[in-house]
């Protein structure tokens, strides 16, 4: 189960808003930011202090990166971290896909919903195969 930062951010008056294009300029390793649940972090001076390394956070930055956030399960000491980083709040429209560089393809592999389905009729079947056998042997 992953905890949504906003629930550990205190919402600022007049909070910063940050727009898609804004966003994307904010993606190289001295000026990384990233987005979960629509609040924009400023993630630079976190980099060498990440649990999982710098790569993952550089690989997200200046993107969306809520599905990666909520895939790792982050707990509520994650989210309340989140706080001292936090930049604005994510406006506009989103667009139609996130950009990905080759770089970025190779270490980023999210399971996709329908080879989740794929996986669970797999697991769904084996078993009903495992409990026939037993059943009518």
């Amino acid at each position: 189960m992953s905890f949504d930062p906003r629930a550990y951010v205190s919402e600022k008056e007049g909070l910063r808003e940050v727009t898609w294009a804004e966003m994307a300029e904010h993606s190289k390793e001295e000026n990384a930011w990233l987005a979960v649940y629509d609040r924009v972090y400023d993630v630079s001076k976190f980099m060498n202090d990440h649990p999982g390394g710098a790569d993952p956070l550089w690989q997200l930055a200046g993107e969306d990166a809520t599905r990666e956030w909520d895939a790792v399960g982050h707990g509520p000491s994650a989210a309340e971290k989140m706080e001292k980083m936090l930049v604005g709040r994510l406006v506009g429209e989103k667009p139609g896909k996130r950009k990905q560089t080759a770089e970025k393809k190779e270490s980023i592999v999210p399971m996709e919903q329908g080879q989740s389905f794929a996986f669970t009729m797999a697991l769904v079947v084996g078993f009903t195969a495992v409990l026939a056998y037993y059943l009518f042997r």
